[in-house]
């Protein structure tokens, strides 16, 4: 993995991995818990990847879902909440495409993915 993406990526399951091994094992991993993991391990990557939400980098879409989710009712459904900072998110990665950059940010188009990915997985019918 090239650039300062591997680094951040290891930042972020560092601190998810603290963030669970801190939770009691009876824990109901839901939704909510997700997000507070990602929330704690975004300000841990923009500390130590010294960035912050505009610089056109994998931490802007990071920022992006974590933001819009907080700015949404509590009261939405898990799924709704996902996929409408889905859209936000591929908004915010369009906009790594910066100055005389010809595409997006190779690091924010891969958390597009994953998010995405995430978002279609759950969205599949359990059996």
């Amino acid at each position: 993995v090239g650039g300062a993406i591997g680094s951040f990526y290891s930042i972020l399951f560092e601190v998810a991995s603290i963030y669970f091994g801190d939770q009691p094992e009876d824990l109901y991993v839901e939704f909510h818990v997700w997000l507070k993991c990602l929330k704690e391990a975004i300000l841990v990557i923009k500390q130590y990847g010294n960035t912050q939400f505009g610089f056109g980098t994998m931490y802007d879409p990071l920022f992006v879902f974590v933001e819009t989710i907080n700015m949404l009712p509590e009261q939405t459904k898990s799924m709704e909440l996902f996929r409408l900072s889905l859209k936000y998110v591929e908004d915010a990665v369009l906009q790594t495409k910066q100055g005389s950059r010809k595409y997006v940010d190779p690091g924010a188009e891969v958390v597009r993915v994953w998010i995405k990915a995430i978002y279609e997985g759950l969205s599949l019918p359990y059996n």
